[in-house]
């Protein structure tokens, strides 16, 4: 059996154990559940799994860690989509201007809402424009995925018969999203530079995403990214969203793990990247390219730049990196 092998069965149990030993502290009083009962034995058991995936494939050594998000921090999401969108619609000879991509987008919103499994397991966490170009095998349960099976071309259906088009073009319309959204995957400007960066200074690097972890894993190597990180994280896996409390226990089970602390989270949303930031307890650095940046001054924690070359200005990493003892919380504060 291969490490990525190995790897992937030890997420799978990680993220079977995380489930438990969320669902068993929400019924048992909080110190209870931290010293006795199932909650403790789960608990043991996930740090015992994290540590066995790390033996089978991620990376250690090295001394602090810095947390990224993915989406529109390392490779663009939102705005490849709206591209890809645009380019379809050129493509098939029809309008392209920003209403028109707004209106597929709309679409694509009101059919992901009421898709059945919208709300099952790995999907929570998968954008409606996502969603039109997921991979065909992601591991999902039969049924979840035979209701994907289509999803795209519906939309682009309705979404034609919206700007007076052809229905009948969806399918070809579907397809051409799906190969324009796949060729726009390329990190963005400084990215790699950042990261060499941060490597360069002893650094471990992180990855905290939101979404499907096969659809994640394609969009990180179609990138050329792989190679930056010595752990990924990724909601589907985790069992819970970077915004929720859930996933900043697994990265300081993670931290505990391997002795070591975070010293920044660089993200761009306000929701899930500093939300993440806030549950663990640590430095942020938020990336508010979409939306002008609030006053620095009254930040706290939580420091705001346009470009991710000005984020290496906020890096809190002490140097030397200093271990944490086996149990120590790992945070900054």
């Amino acid at each position: 059996m291969t490490a990525d092998a190995i790897l992937r069965w030890q997420q799978t149990r990680a993220w079977m154990s995380m489930w438990w030993w969320l669902a068993v502290e929400k019924v048992l009083p909080p110190a209870v559940s931290r010293r006795v009962g199932p909650a403790a034995t789960v608990r043991r058991e996930y740090l015992t799994l994290l540590r066995a995936a790390q033996q089978a494939g991620v990376r250690t050594g090295g001394g602090h860690v810095v947390v990224v998000d993915l989406d529109d921090t390392l490779i663009h999401d939102v705005p490849a989509a709206r591209l890809a969108v645009s380019f379809t619609l050129a493509g098939l000879g029809l309008p392209a201007d920003a209403m028109s991509t707004s209106i597929v987008l709309e679409h694509a919103q009101r059919a992901w809402s009421a898709h059945p499994h919208r709300r099952t397991g790995a999907l929570t966490y998968v954008s409606s424009w996502e969603a039109l170009w997921l991979p065909a095998t992601a591991g999902l349960l039969e049924p979840v995925a035979a209701s994907l099976s289509g999803h795209d071309e519906r939309v682009w259906s309705v979404a034609l018969t919206a700007l007076r088009a052809d229905a009948r073009l969806a399918p070809e319309a579907a397809a051409s999203f799906r190969r324009i959204r796949a060729g726009l995957l390329r990190p963005l400007p400084g990215v790699r530079e950042f990261l060499d960066t941060l490597r360069g200074a002893g650094h471990v690097v992180w990855l905290a995403t939101n979404g499907l972890a096969a659809h994640q894993y394609r969009k990180i190597d179609a990138a050329g990214l792989r190679g930056y990180f010595d752990a990924i994280f990724v909601s589907e896996v985790v069992g819970a969203p970077k915004s929720d409390p859930g996933f900043a226990a697994a990265l300081t089970a993670a931290l505990d793990a391997t002795r070591r602390r975070v010293c920044m989270v660089v993200g761009d949303s306000a929701v899930h990247d500093l939300g993440l930031a806030a549950h663990g307890g640590w430095p942020a650095v938020h990336l508010c390219t979409a939306t002008p940046c609030p006053d620095r001054s009254g930040a706290g924690e939580v420091v705001h730049t346009s470009t991710l070359d000005l984020a290496l200005d906020y890096c809190r990493c002490p140097d030397p990196a200093v271990a944490l003892a086996p149990g120590e919380r790992g945070t900054t504060r």
